[in-house]
């Protein structure tokens, strides 16, 4: 056509907008002709060396919608997406890799994983749940698989529902340990297991020490106990982030046992140096549990230093730390 052919000219000659404009002009004017695809293909290039990527994402699009099983359809369809996804445009960015999974590419699992990465990062929950439980019906790599399963963990924790959370990191965590003769990488893994010690953490706090005291203390106990094993168990996948948010934790275990003992009812019928002499009492035996509190937080502190880490975990434990020392915790 006497447009494809004006494009090319300017193509060569340098004008590249132009001739993007010409060869989109080819393709819309001409759909059926033999060089309408190759045109759309051409445009989207032109804009794509122009900086235009609004214009190069919307030629690619409308390729996508026009030529659904041309053999070119998996790299215009990556390409599109990646520039809707630069310009933090999620739905559109999953739309384009979602029309690699309709026409059942090789590339599928792929698309899959990337368009439920989208979703992700609009926090659109459901639609990042839906598209990460498909994946991991035909996932392609094995740390792409954790962190599905991480991901949609997290999705029902933000959800509200902790039980499905547990299933999913659970079994993030089943499928991590199966496959450590292959390397994977640990972050998604450490991140379960720290979520995990997170969903237990709320069932920790919402125990009160009653006026049952031995009883209420014995439940919080246990859920101490489960707490310390998740957030140790974190420790050990060595990965910073997870490393400073589970010694934070656990200091906030240690003390907040300590001030739930502290805060506990008192017996009734007490004289006032019976109250006296029982609030001695409490607070003598919440001391070793805030001095290993503070023990906790002084360790991140440290190793926040040492590894030339500031995240919020540091700070938090600084701020928690601080505290503990000006109500009179002594620590070596």
């Amino acid at each position: 056509s006497s447009h494809y052919k004006l494009a090319e000219k300017l193509r060569e000659s340098g004008e590249i907008m132009q001739a993007a404009r010409e060869y989109a002009k080819a393709a819309v004017k001409y759909p059926n002709s033999t060089v309408a695809e190759m045109a759309l293909i051409q445009a989207g290039k032109q804009f794509e060396a122009a900086g235009d990527t609004v214009s190069a994402a919307l030629i690619y699009e409308k390729f996508l919608d026009k030529y659904p099983d041309s053999k070119l359809l998996d790299k215009v369809a990556v390409t599109a997406a990646a520039y809707r996804e630069k310009m933090k445009q999620w739905d559109k960015a999953a739309e384009d890799y979602l029309k690699i999974v309709e026409v059942n590419s090789p590339l599928k699992a792929k698309a899959l994983y990337f368009a439920a990465n989208c979703y992700y990062q609009k926090k659109d929950w459901n639609k990042s749940i839906d598209l990460y439980t498909k994946y991991i019906t035909i996932f392609d790599n094995y740390n792409h698989y954790v962190e599905a399963l991480f991901k949609i963990g997290e999705g029902y924790y933000t959800q509200s529902n902790p039980q499905m959370a547990l299933t999913f990191l659970k079994k993030a965590l089943n499928v991590y340990g199966n496959h450590k003769k292959d390397n994977l990488n640990p972050y998604y893994a450490a991140n379960a297991a720290f979520l995990i010690g997170e969903i237990h953490f709320q069932d920790y706090l919402a125990i009160q020490i009653t006026s049952d005291f031995a009883s209420s203390l014995n439940a919080k106990k246990k859920y101490l106990k489960i707490c310390l094993q998740d957030f140790k168990r974190t420790i050990d996948f060595r990965v910073a982030e997870w490393v400073t948010a589970s010694y934070y934790e656990i200091g906030r275990a240690w003390e907040e046992f300590a001030n739930a003992m502290i805060n506990s009812p008192l017996p009734k019928n007490l004289s006032t140096e019976e109250v006296a002499a029982y609030q001695l009492k409490l607070n003598e035996a919440a001391a070793p549990l805030l001095k290993k509190a503070a023990k906790y937080y002084q360790a991140n502190l440290k190793q926040g230093k040492k590894n030339h880490i500031v995240n919020k975990w540091i700070q938090k434990s600084l701020t928690h730390f601080a505290s503990l020392i000006q109500k009179g915790v002594k620590v070596e």
